[in-house]
């Protein structure tokens, strides 16, 4: 039981984390960008989480590089 309910507490996390890159990468409007990038920082403030390997696609993105 309880791996069913990490199982789905990282799945959830997965999501969220991927719905707030998917934003921050393709919203029309600069508040949209930023608002996604405080969630994807609130969400992992640890150094090479998924937040921040997501910040710094999002930031390559940007920039034309991807």
């Amino acid at each position: 039981m309880r791996d069913v309910l990490i199982g789905g507490y990282a799945a959830f996390f997965a999501v969220v984390v991927g719905v707030a890159a998917l934003v921050a990468s393709c919203a029309r409007e600069a508040k949209q960008r930023a608002d996604a990038l405080k969630v994807l920082k609130y969400l992992a403030p640890g150094g090479l989480s998924v937040g921040a390997v997501g910040v710094v696609l999002i930031k390559l993105h940007e920039h034309g590089l991807l």
